[in-house]
């Protein structure tokens, strides 16, 4: 039976990916080095800190990855506060869902400050009875120790739990964490391998009027 339905957060509830971006540019730039848009897409759902790591040793920086972090979040920051939206649907969504028993959580590779910063700022903190980040446990996805930590904190068994992601790494943690999981194809996440996903959507209307349930058994007929 389902019993709770976890949200990736970037590019599924919150339309943060082009501001990720945007982010991104200017942390680079700041350091004499640019970015090309194929940069983007390959740090869509991993943590921030393997991106860090990666630019230190791609452009060979002369930071540290908190001097790098310590930049780059107060580029995010900026962007979510001003120019943050939600992604179409959502709350819409977020309201069907709140009327059922099933739990709500997010399960995000962004640190606590970012996720807050961006779901207080839209309105949808409240909603959420557990919210893991990735500065919340020692390893981010395509790991699924984030998955087994939102299960633990909503007392509920991994299979009892279906999971919303827009990319790659998170697809593959759900999996791994033994959950169902929705696969979200966004245009704004790029070309990701989303096959992973035990079903696919294109909007988020697909999963309103109590159709969450029926998919989940259909997803769970299909991990047996």
């Amino acid at each position: 039976m389902l019993e709770a339905i976890i949200f990736d957060n970037d590019g599924v509830l919150v339309d943060s990916e082009p501001l990720h971006h945007v982010a991104e540019i200017q942390t680079v730039a700041a350091y004499g080095y640019k970015l090309e848009p194929a940069d983007f897409m390959r740090y869509v759902g991993v943590s921030t800190e393997i991106m860090l790591r990666d630019w230190i040793d791609q452009f060979n920086l002369d930071a540290t990855v908190e001097e790098l972090g310590e930049r780059h979040q107060e580029n995010l920051i900026h962007q979510f506060e001003a120019n943050l939206l939600v992604m179409p649907g959502i709350p819409e969504l977020l309201a069907d869902l709140s009327g059922h028993s099933q739990k709500i959580a997010v399960a995000s590779s962004s640190t606590r400050i970012l996720v807050q910063t961006g779901l207080q700022k839209l309105g949808l903190w409240d909603y959420f009875d557990a919210i893991v980040c990735g500065d919340d446990v020692q390893r981010t996805k395509p790991d699924p120790m984030i998955y087994f930590e939102v299960a633990r904190l909503l007392e509920l068994p991994p299979a009892a739990c279906i999971v919303i992601e827009d990319s790659f790494t998170g697809v593959t943690a759900a999996k791994a964490a033994g959950m169902c999981c929705i696969g979200y194809q966004s245009a704004n996440s790029g070309q990701q391998d989303l096959s992973q996903a035990d079903y696919l959507i294109t909007r988020f209307d697909e999963l309103r009027n109590g159709k969450l349930p029926d998919i989940f058994n259909r997803c769970a007929r299909r991990c047996e």
